[in-house]
């Protein structure tokens, strides 16, 4: 007997190339949810929570290399910098949930370190504001993403004020 699964691969391998690839990725997530389902079967909601994240917190070497990489990673001028920040933190949470950690310090440095410092566009640029910082050995992270929040608002006052006629 062949099951609903072979049937669609049948009908799509005479079918174009991207067809079959999106059949054989839904053929593969459906078996993934059968093998939870089937996993998961008879477990009480909280036995549930901890099987999946055991699985789902698994941490290769590539996995914290991606990780650290999407942390230290200069904001661009193609997200903001809100995003810039929710991309930093989420990059540390990943990092924490793998063990990988850092001194709050540490964590406050590597976000300045990500800020724009291009020197040919002042008004993206962030050297002022990091040097102005003063980071040391007692400097929190929330304390600089509190700062950075302030800074966004200020600037676009500024810009606001500039635009605005007089």
């Amino acid at each position: 007997m062949v099951d609903d699964d072979e049937k669609v691969a049948q009908s799509c391998r005479c079918m174009g190339h991207r067809v079959r690839i999106n059949t054989q990725k839904n053929i593969i997530i459906r078996s993934v949810h059968k093998a939870l389902a089937a996993a998961l079967d008879d477990l009480s909601s909280s036995e549930m929570w901890t099987q999946l994240q055991r699985v789902f917190q698994q941490v290769e070497s590539d996995s914290i290399v991606f990780w650290l990489r999407q942390l230290i990673r200069k904001a661009e001028g193609t997200h903001t910098m809100k995003q810039h920040l929710e991309s930093f933190q989420t990059s540390l949470r990943h990092l924490e949930n793998a063990e990988v950690t850092f001194e709050e310090h540490v964590k406050a440095a590597m976000l300045l370190a990500t800020l724009p410092d291009d020197s040919t566009d002042s008004a993206d640029s962030w050297a002022g504001f990091v040097s102005g910082l003063q980071a040391n050995e007692t400097t929190q992270l929330s304390a600089v993403v509190i700062s950075i929040l302030v800074e966004i608002r200020e600037r676009k006052v500024k810009s606001l004020e500039n635009v605005k006629p007089k």
